[in-house]
Formats: structure tokens, C-alpha cells, sequence
């Protein structure tokens, strides 16, 4: 339970950071950061979207984290 309470909070702290660093972005610069995405011919991301993809990954973490311990009771 003490693990699922810190993946939780760790993964609020990172969605505070992600909206923070989101924040100061206008609607041209995502609509930039699409487009920068769709037209990339190599594997690498942009930064934004790894940022973005950080907290999906830490997101899912959890939610299986939580399937887990439901499972164990």
C-alpha cells in the first residue's frame, strides 16, 4: 500500500511539472510540435513529447501497479 501511495504521489508531481512546463506554450507552439511530429523522418521525438510521454508511461506504471495489488488481496 506504502508503494502504490508513492507511485501516486510521484506520479502527481509529475503532472504538475508536465502542466508547468506546458504552460507557457501557446496554441501555435503545439500546433508546431504536431506538425515538428507528424513530419519527422527519423525515430527521435521532440522534447515536449517526450516529456508527455514520460507521464503517460508513469501513468500506465501505475494503473498496473493498482491492478496488481488489487489482485494480490
Amino acid at each position: 500500500m506504502d508503494d502504490l501511495y508513492t507511485k501516486i504521489l510521484d506520479t502527481l508531481l509529475t503532472l504538475r511539472d508536465t502542466a508547468e512546463h506546458f504552460k507557457i506554450r501557446s496554441a501555435q507552439d503545439i500546433k508546431k510540435l504536431i506538425q515538428a511530429k507528424m513530419a519527422a523522418k527519423t525515430l527521435k521525438e521532440p522534447k515536449d513529447l517526450a516529456t508527455l510521454y514520460a507521464l503517460e508511461k508513469e501513468i500506465r506504471e501505475l494503473r498496473e501497479a493498482m491492478e496488481q495489488c488489487k489482485s494480490e488481496q
